[in-house]
């Protein structure tokens, strides 16, 4: 929707209102009449946690998916391989911005800063083990 995900939007609203009701930062502007509005549309501060781990698994297997894809491309290419090539298509997105987004996730994890795009230690650790110290693909032209 205009260039937001309002999955994450929404996720965010309901983190800002519990930081806003428990008198924490960050609330980024969250206020009693902005939560009458969300209410009124509707709104529930609580979700359902068995979609909401549905959903999780769901992220979790496209990644594993595509992580999968980078490791079987490394493995036909063998020594030769030096990154995804920029236009390769996989599971509906290009493979090589996902590689990118992996790399800056996994170095934003590693340094501690957030957000690191759902990045954790087994994700880190899958990508470690593709030992390609995160090249971010190449230019098909070259």
């Amino acid at each position: 929707f205009d260039g937001i995900n309002l999955y994450n939007w929404c996720f965010a609203q309901r983190r800002f209102y519990a930081n806003f009701k428990a008198g924490t930062t960050p609330c980024e502007g969250m206020t009693e009449e902005r939560a009458g509005l969300l209410e009124a549309l509707g709104w529930r501060w609580m979700v359902d946690q068995t979609i909401m781990k549905q959903r999780e698994n769901r992220k979790d297997d496209s990644w594993t998916i595509r992580c999968q894809r980078v490791a079987e491309l490394k493995n036909e290419e063998g020594a030769e391989f030096d990154g995804v090539p920029s236009s390769t298509m996989f599971d509906g997105i290009n493979l090589y911005k996902w590689c990118f987004s992996q790399r800056d996730f996994y170095v934003k994890f590693k340094a501690g800063t957030f957000p690191c795009g759902g990045m954790n230690e087994e994700r880190a650790a899958q990508l470690e083990s593709l030992e390609w110290n995160f090249i971010v693909g190449r230019d098909d032209e070259e």
